[in-house]
């Protein structure tokens, strides 16, 4: 009998040594960014060391849909994620970056004005059958309003030209102007398409000439070391065409480029785009504006 007594005194004992209370993680509120009332990206670092980013799913209009992702800080993990992004929204040029995560790849496509680029996000569930989620874009203060790192002072150009208007027609609208950055200079061009007066996205491909001919013969031939896809509002230099689709992009100027283009006048240019070729004269006045501006950034 006392050794039954004993086994159930000692059974509940051990019974309840299996519950134990869970420590609760600490969490520490990096950043956030808003856009309007629901719209919102934030940043947080728990103590186990993982980055959680919490959003809004801009997926879908109608339904309100709040997600998340995260990774461990680990070999520089959290700093290379603000790099890629900060990076991205301050160069010249629209790229594309995969990030693969433990539970989600993130796509980053970055369009917009040269140093001045939306990182538009979309994050794929590597378990939830493939599902895909969207942030709202990111700027580069957005970006740093999310990192805890306030406002800070973006790079500008040393120098950038007024646009000179290429073409404005109702087939496409065209605008160019000379950027000087890191001591080299830059075409930068701007163009939106129409189709029976709709305005239709576009596409350059890799590889994609643009060329320019010149009043004595000569021509200049641009290549494209990338897919350029439009983006709303990339087309346009003012409120008009703000929510159309355009292109824009920007091309390297060799040293003897911008010889030819200092002595002599751009008389006719052609785009190549995946809709069409764009190709237009320069009419003389327009001549004269573009090689103005031009030794306005070489003088």
């Amino acid at each position: 009998m006392k050794k039954l007594l004993i086994l159930f005194v000692i059974i509940p004992i051990f019974g309840f040594s299996q519950i134990s209370e869970r420590k609760q993680s600490e969490i520490v509120h990096i950043g956030k960014y808003n856009k309007g009332l629901t719209d919102y990206v934030m940043l947080e670092r728990w103590n186990d060391n993982e980055i959680v980013v919490r959003f809004k799913n801009v997926k879908y209009e109608v339904i309100t849909d709040y997600e998340s992702f995260s990774f461990k800080d680990v070999d520089g993990a959290y700093d290379y994620f603000y790099k890629t992004l900060a990076e991205g929204t301050t160069s010249l040029f629209q790229s594309e970056k995969t990030l693969e995560l433990p539970d989600e790849i993130i796509y980053i496509n970055f369009q917009g004005s040269p140093l001045d680029m939306n990182a538009n996000i979309s994050v794929q569930s590597r378990t939830l059958n493939s599902k895909i989620d969207k942030l709202i874009p990111l700027n580069y203060n957005a970006i740093n309003s999310i990192f805890g790192k306030g406002v800070l002072e973006k790079p500008k150009f040393q120098k950038e030209t007024d646009y000179t208007t290429f073409n404005l027609t109702t087939r496409n609208s065209v605008y160019s102007r000379i950027i000087k950055y890191d001591e080299k200079l830059f075409l930068h061009l701007r163009f939106m398409m129409f189709k029976s007066l709709s305005n239709i996205p576009t596409t350059i491909l890799k590889g994609g000439k643009t060329t320019i001919i010149l009043d004595n013969g000569d021509s200049i031939v641009l290549l494209n070391d990338r897919k350029i896809e439009s983006c709303l509002g990339c087309g346009s230099i003012g409120l008009s065409g703000s929510s159309t689709y355009g292109i824009n992009t920007v091309y390297e100027l060799s040293n003897d480029n911008i010889n030819k283009l200092r002595n002599n006048k751009i008389v006719k240019y052609s785009i190549e785009t995946e809709d069409g070729l764009i190709e237009n004269e320069l009419k003389p006045k327009k001549q004269e504006e573009f090689k103005k501006n031009l030794q306005t950034i070489l003088d």
